[in-house]
């Protein structure tokens, strides 16, 4: 990027694990005395695994409570999508969690995940990486409709970490479909 530009201010921005690099280039620009003008994070990552869980259980404590007051289709619903959040969870927790056949071309796979050497590298790096407070002024975009509790887990993680000013913007739409049409 300093090749690019070699001088600030920078503006940068990085969307759900591309953050923690965003996050970390401003870090290192700051440190070299560069200026950022912009630290965007889109939809980033919950960061601590206690969050995820904390947003996971809350989440599934409001639907059951959502249950008594919902007509019988509804409810049923509501406590079938209960039942397979949990059973999806466990499932994870002990590597039993088989995905049905790809829908998609491999290319679109690797464009949208990543090949599995490098989701494995993001996990380890993910595991080990932990982001240090910024001084600087962070805006955070989240996306409107994300599990219940998971924004309220990332802003927990990240409001913690920025030391400068503060911006939220909640957009349109879920973490995998926000950035395409209508919601851009």
């Amino acid at each position: 990027m300093k090749q690019r530009q070699p001088a600030g201010p920078y503006n940068l921005g990085g969307f759900c694990w591309g953050a923690r690099l965003a996050w970390e280039m401003a870090q290192q620009l700051h440190a070299a005395g560069d200026e950022v003008a912009l630290l965007a994070l889109l939809d980033p990552p919950i960061l601590d695994p206690a969050g995820a869980e904390w947003a996971f259980r809350n989440g599934v404590r409001y639907r059951l409570r959502q249950i008594p007051s919902q007509p019988f289709r509804e409810a049923a619903a509501t406590f079938y999508g209960v039942f397979r959040d949990i059973e999806r969870s466990v499932r994870a927790r002990f590597g039993l969690i088989h995905h049905p056949p790809d829908l998609l071309t491999e290319a679109e796979r690797v464009a949208l995940h990543g090949t599995p050497e490098s989701q494995a590298f993001q996990t380890e790096i993910a595991r080990k990486y932990k982001p240090v407070p910024y001084p600087g002024a962070l805006t955070i975009f989240f996306a409107e409709h994300n599990k219940l509790f998971a924004n309220e887990a990332r802003r927990r993680d990240w409001q913690s970490l920025a030391q400068g000013e503060y911006r939220e913007v909640t957009v349109e739409g879920g973490h995998l479909t926000w950035l395409e049409p209508p919601a851009v």
